[in-house]
């Protein structure tokens, strides 16, 4: 049985899920492909769960999945993007290279 209406993934990097294997989406598209129907993918960005409990309770920590910021940027609106957009500026000012991305907030 699903809990989720698939917008909140855990493992980032399977498709394997409650809702079919990844050969049963294989076969899926292929039997669209030979009627002529196009396969879409719905995806929303940020739209994703953690696979362990982080410090406040959480679940926004991801075993396996090596990352440079902590949890609060990854599960966040806002924090994760200004968190990113500074490494990148910051980045950049090394390089000397305008930073390719502008946060207006």
């Amino acid at each position: 049985m699903c809990f989720s209406t698939g917008y909140l993934p855990q493992n980032l990097y399977s498709l394997d899920s409650c809702y079919g294997s990844l050969q049963q989406l294989n076969s899926l598209i292929q039997n669209m492909n030979d009627h002529n129907i196009r396969a879409m993918a719905d995806v929303v960005i940020n739209h994703r769960v953690g696979t362990t409990k982080g410090s406040t309770g959480m679940y926004n920590r991801y075993d396996g999945i090596p990352i440079s910021w902590d949890e609060h940027a990854v599960t966040s609106c806002s924090g994760g993007k200004v968190a990113i957009l500074q490494r990148l500026r910051i980045k950049n000012t090394k390089n000397k290279k305008k930073p390719p991305y502008k946060h207006n907030d």
